[in-house]
């Protein structure tokens, strides 16, 4: 618990301001030391940016997606018998799999940060 001086403030604590606590009678109290507080704001500020995930990652696996989608959208509509074989179709659909997970891999560890 703070203890009361004889000027009427606490230990510890100083007027300050003239608001409405102040005419009636009240000080207005505020902490001595506010230094500390006002060096701590820019490190954690610093911090905190550090410690964001950068979306790039995500964004760079969406579009390689999207661009395999349209590759392969254009490709299937100007030859009909794309991919042509069996292992043609394992092949595509192996790609088009493995970006998807690698799509959803990026928007996961992403987002864990936010």
């Amino acid at each position: 618990m703070l203890d009361t001086q004889s000027d009427g403030t606490q230990d510890g604590l100083q007027p300050f301001g003239f608001g409405s606590a102040q005419s009636s009678g009240r000080p207005v109290l505020r902490r001595r030391n506010r230094a500390r507080s006002d060096r701590l704001a820019p490190v954690l500020s610093s911090v905190l940016v550090a410690a964001t995930v950068s979306k790039v990652p995500f964004y760079i696996a969406g579009g390689v997606l999207a661009g395999w989608a349209v590759l392969l959208s254009t490709i299937g509509l100007n030859r009909p018998d794309f991919p042509g074989s069996l292992r043609g179709q394992r092949g595509v659909i192996a790609v088009s799999l493995l970006l998807v997970v690698i799509a959803i891999a990026m928007a996961v560890h992403t987002s864990t940060f936010d």
